[in-house]
């Protein structure tokens, strides 16, 4: 009977211990977002700048421009719509980005048709932020011989192995980072790790290629690429559950393994005592007789 009295306190009092810690935990956390918001300063607001424009160069004709912009701010961007004027330049499709996580840089596009040749001065506008480029427009090449149309074959062939061994090599390094994450998701803490964007850019870069689109894959595996070393670079800085993290994750399993082996100890102690009740009278009605 002690022996199982004592298991019993033993439970009890890990459970009571567990609501401690968690409670400690809550007011620590609690007093140090306090302190932290009396002490720094109040967060900067976003803040984009312009990292590139490409291409300069261009046919007269169909176009798609791409802009590369980078939240230098410490607070998410809202949702980012680029706009391109020029003269000579129609709009027809505009790609916009879903908002940038501070220090992330991303790739917009603007579909359109250039219609002047000559130099044309573009005026590209972002979340209220005007930066201006030049572009080369020229006539589209013609080739008097079959030899210089061979040779820009034989160019965009090369190209396409290129694009399509680097789109292989972040593929596996992909994969890679994904079976990293797997085996760290115990205990370590990579809830700010998501895959999506990832994902996504390397398929739109494997349907650009076969559908032989190398200026959209160039792009989509660009993004693909400085996504991929943003979220390594998320994995090498994530820190290690601490202890009373991970009871947290698990508290509610052992609690209620606690709760059962309680109730299991509990009612085996009420039946050894009925037993017990019973074996009394039952001797005691033995001697009457």
């Amino acid at each position: 009977m002690r022996v199982y009295t004592f298991i019993i306190y033993c439970l009890l009092i890990f459970c009571l211990l567990g609501s401690l810690v968690i409670s400690q935990e809550n007011g620590t956390r609690d007093s140090s977002n306090w302190l932290a918001k009396k002490l720094l300063p109040e967060p900067l607001a976003t803040e984009i700048i312009f990292t590139n424009f490409t291409p300069t160069i261009a046919e007269i004709g169909d176009v798609t421009f791409a802009i590369e912009v980078k939240n230098i701010g410490v607070l998410p961007t809202p949702p980012l719509t680029p706009t391109i004027e020029g003269k000579g330049f129609t709009t027809f499709e505009v790609h916009s980005l879903a908002g940038l996580a501070p220090r992330e840089t991303g790739w917009m596009e603007v579909e359109g048709e250039l219609i002047e040749t000559g130099t044309l001065l573009m005026t590209i506008r972002v979340d209220g932020k005007i930066f201006y480029r030049r572009v080369i427009v020229i006539l589209p090449k013609e080739f008097p011989n079959s030899r210089e149309k061979a040779e820009l074959d034989k160019l965009k062939e090369a190209t396409r192995k290129e694009l399509d061994n680097e789109l292989w090599q972040l593929e596996s390094s992909a994969a890679s980072l994904e079976k990293n994450l797997y085996e760290r998701r115990e205990d370590y803490d990579i809830e700010s790790i998501n895959l999506i964007a990832l994902q996504n850019y390397l398929r739109d870069a494997r349907y650009n290629l076969v559908s032989s689109n190398m200026q959209r894959a160039n792009i989509s595996i660009i993004l693909a690429r400085q996504e991929l070393a943003l979220q390594m670079e998320r994995l090498i800085q994530a820190q290690p559950k601490s202890f009373v993290s991970k009871i947290n994750n698990n508290i509610l399993i052992l609690s209620t393994v606690a709760g059962g082996l309680i109730t299991i100890f509990a009612f085996y102690e009420l039946l050894r005592k009925k037993h017990q009740h019973v074996t009394k009278k039952l001797k005691k009605k033995k001697k009457k007789d």
